[in-house]
């Protein structure tokens, strides 16, 4: 690569909390692909993170809530 040229750097955000997911698989055949081209990637994958949904009013399964 010469000095006038920069690296692509992709993220890959992977969303889906099923195990198995094909949205992750998916994520990672997209990676794959950009590093084939001389990207530098990264996968960001939800399941690794602390987040809290709340999909009704039901949260006794979450974490607290941080309080800030």
């Amino acid at each position: 690569m010469s000095e006038q040229e920069t690296t692509l750097r992709i993220a890959g955000i992977s969303g889906s909390l099923r195990a198995g997911s094909y949205t992750r698989r998916a994520v990672e055949i997209a990676l794959k692909g950009a590093a084939e081209t001389g990207a530098e990637t990264r996968l960001i994958d939800l399941r690794d993170y602390n987040l809290v949904f709340r999909a009704g009013k039901d949260d006794t399964g979450y974490p607290a809530m941080c309080s800030g």
